[in-house]
């Protein structure tokens, strides 16, 4: 778990990754791309894609795609701007000192397998040949003094994104977690209901979710079980789209979620 302290910081070192692990699975974007915000060759949705995550109060990415994403920025040019330069950098900095060594840790239980990413290669890696994905880097930011009043509130939003991002984490790392709240959700959550889901996040930038069955039940499943009340931090700053949103998946179906992950051996992230 990674604090930052403002969304500003956390854009820089964490939504080249979030971006490809969520929206664009079939390309990195580069620094122009990025930090220019120039439009992405296929992807006519790449501003508002970009937007979105420059906004997002929490990400969650795996190891895998932390390093397929630190492998394609080795082999991009360096950027002339100098201010786009001093980001390169940052990031870089942050897979060294956080990314990097966790797997690390991660490859000891695999020391019969070598990794591509500690090698001088020039060729970008593919989820075929990472070792391993089994850790989740999560990441937020403190207080945002214009939006938050007190403490408790700047607390408050800190939970709601955490335990957000930590049921997405819960969802990569435990596979029957992930096929207890599949068939919950495939089965007991209505079309319509699903709908106005979709409706409300592709509204607020989510521009793969009904096209990405993965993406669509974690966002889910992680909007309906999250920390939330009535007075908490997230909702007192979401928008009218997706405060009415979680308002109603957690009146309707966040106790029957919770049930039938229990009834089911399967303990949920409370």
């Amino acid at each position: 778990l990674c604090f930052f302290s403002n969304l500003t910081g956390q854009f820089i070192l964490t939504s080249r990754a979030s971006i490809y692990s969520e929206a664009y699975q079939d390309k990195v974007l580069d620094h122009d791309q990025l930090y220019n915000n120039k439009l992405v060759p296929n992807h006519p949705d790449a501003s508002k894609v970009i937007a979105n995550s420059s906004r997002s109060l929490g990400h969650d990415v795996k190891g895998e795609k932390w390093a397929i994403v630190y492998e394609n920025i080795k082999n991009f040019p360096m950027p002339e701007d100098e201010r786009i330069r001093i980001f390169v950098d940052m990031e870089r900095l942050f897979y060294d000192n956080i990314v990097k060594p966790e797997m690390d840790i991660s490859s000891n239980s695999r020391a019969n397998i070598k990794s591509p990413l500690y090698y001088n290669t020039t060729k970008p890696m593919t989820d075929d040949v990472i070792p391993n994905n089994e850790f989740v880097i999560i990441t937020t930011k403190f207080s945002n003094r214009e939006q938050q009043e007190d403490a408790l509130q700047e607390f408050e939003l800190i939970e709601s994104t955490t335990s957000h991002e930590r049921l997405h984490a819960r969802y990569f790392l435990d596979k029957k977690y992930e096929t207890t709240v599949d068939e919950y959700i495939d089965n007991k959550v209505s079309k319509d209901d699903m709908e106005f889901f979709l409706w409300s996040l592709e509204a607020r930038g989510y521009v793969n979710i009904r096209y990405d069955d993965y993406l669509r039940r974690n966002e889910f499943m992680a909007y309906t079980l999250m920390y939330y009340n009535y007075d908490c931090g997230y909702r007192r700053i979401a928008s009218d789209i997706m405060r009415n949103m979680v308002d109603y998946l957690q009146t309707k179906y966040k106790n029957d979620f919770i049930a039938y992950l229990k009834n089911n051996g399967v303990s949920p992230v409370e």
